[in-house]
C-alpha cells in the first residue's frame, strides 16, 4: 500500500488486512478493503513489499493525500496535481449548499453569526443565511460547528472514514484520486490508510506541505473574509504530529514558504519520482 522514503529510495508497503468488506474497483482492479482504522496501523512483511514493487505501473492505483496546517496551500496543490494526473479532486471540507433562518435580521453585515455560519456563508436576504455545508462531516459535527464549539478526536473519526471512502469510491471509476485533508496527527492518517488493506496494487501517498508557523500565521492574516482567525494556526501547530520518514514510509514533505508555482513545482518533482519508481 505505501510508498515509502529511506535515506536513498522510496520502497512501496502494504499493511496486513482487517476485517473488511469488498468493494469492486475501477477495471483491471480486484475488491479493496473497507473497515474501521485501529490507531496504530501495522506495517507488512518484507515479502508484502517485494509483491508490491513487482506490480506493473499500469495496475497501480495512487490516492495521493495532501496535508499540512491551515495556510500551508493544500487545497492549491491538490487542484493543480489532480490537473496535472488528470484525475478526480476531492476536498476534504467539500461542501453543499443548505439555509439557515434568521428571521429577525434585516442584514448580514455587522451581525455575530457562528464560526460555522461564517466559514460556510454564501450570502444574506429576508432572514435566510445560504450557507455551505461540509459534505463529509456527521451532523453531530455539524452540530457542533454551528454551535462554534471545536472538534475533538472523537468527532473526526466519521469525517475521517467518510473521506476514506471517497477515495475509495473514487477508485471504482479511476486509476487515481487526489485529496486534501489536514491530517495533522499520525492516528488521522492512520485511518485514511485502511484503504489500502489487503490490496497492493493500491498506493496510498502522503504530500506533507511544511512552513513555520509565522509563515502560515501571516498567510491566514492576509485571507480576506476567511472563516480561520490566526490564533487557529498556533493551536493546529499544537496539535500537529509531522509524519517521519523513519516511521512513516508513505508520507514525503515538501517545502512550502515559497510562491505557488514553486511549492507546484517541487511536489510534481516528487510525484514524478514516486510514479517512476513503478516503471
Amino acid at each position: 500500500m505505501l510508498s515509502a522514503q529511506d535515506t536513498n529510495r522510496r520502497v512501496y508497503m502494504h499493511p496486513t488486512p482487517a476485517t473488511s468488506i469488498p468493494l469492486t474497483l475501477h477495471p483491471r482492479h480486484t475488491p479493496i478493503s473497507r473497515c474501521n482504522s485501529n490507531s496504530n496501523v501495522p506495517y507488512p512483511s518484507q515479502r508484502a513489499t517485494e509483491q508490491a514493487m513487482r506490480t506493473q505501473n499500469h495496475d497501480l492505483q495512487h490516492i495521493w493525500i495532501i496535508t499540512g496546517p491551515a495556510g500551508c496551500g493544500k487545497t492549491t496543490v491538490a487542484k493543480s496535481l489532480s490537473k496535472k494526473l488528470q484525475v478526480e479532486y476531492i476536498e476534504g471540507d467539500d461542501v453543499s449548499n443548505y439555509t439557515l433562518f434568521f428571521p429577525s435580521l434585516t442584514t448580514s453585515k455587522g451581525c455575530r453569526f457562528t464560526a460555522y455560519a461564517w466559514r460556510y456563508c454564501k450570502g444574506y436576504s429576508s432572514g435566510k443565511l445560504t450557507v455551505l455545508k461540509p459534505k463529509y462531516h456527521p451532523e453531530s459535527n455539524k452540530q457542533k460547528m454551528r454551535n462554534n464549539n471545536p472538534l475533538d478526536d472523537g468527532d473526526r473519526w466519521d469525517w475521517l472514514i467518510a473521506l476514506r471512502d471517497a477515495a475509495i469510491e473514487s477508485l471504482q471509476r479511476h486509476s487515481a484520486v487526489v485529496m486534501t485533508c489536514s491530517a495533522l496527527k499520525r492516528k488521522y492518517r492512520d485511518v485514511m490508510r485502511v484503504a489500502a488493506y489487503n490490496h497492493p496494487t493500491v498506493q496510498i501517498h502522503f504530500i506533507y506541505l511544511d512552513a513555520e508557523e509565522d509563515v502560515l500565521v501571516r498567510r491566514v492574516t492576509a485571507r480576506k473574509g476567511h472563516y480561520m482567525p490566526p490564533t487557529m494556526v498556533h493551536s493546529q501547530f499544537q496539535a500537529l504530529e509531522k509524519p517521519l520518514s523513519g516511521s512513516e514510509g508513505d508520507a514525503i514533505t515538501v517545502s512550502c514558504d515559497a510562491k505557488p508555482n514553486v511549492v507546484q513545482d517541487r511536489v510534481n518533482r516528487e510525484v514524478d519520482q514516486i510514479m517512476e519508481q513503478h516503471k
